[in-house]
C-alpha cells in the first residue's frame, strides 16, 4: 500500500514565517522545525485512523 501526502506550499509555511529566512531565501533550523510540526499535524491523524 502506497499513501502519499500532498501540501499545499502555505499550509507548511506563510508570510508570516518570513522572518525564519535569514537571506530571504531559505529556511533556518527553526523555520525546518516550524514546517515539520505543521505538516506532522496533517499527516498523523490521517495515520492514526489508517493503523487503527
Amino acid at each position: 500500500m502506497y499513501i502519499f501526502f500532498l501540501f499545499e506550499g502555505c499550509d507548511l509555511f506563510s508570510e508570516d514565517d518570513a522572518h525564519l529566512l535569514p537571506d530571504n531565501l531559505h529556511p533556518n533550523g527553526e523555520c525546518y522545525e516550524v514546517m515539520g510540526r505543521r505538516a506532522a499535524e496533517k499527516i498523523l491523524p490521517i495515520l492514526l485512523k489508517l493503523l487503527s
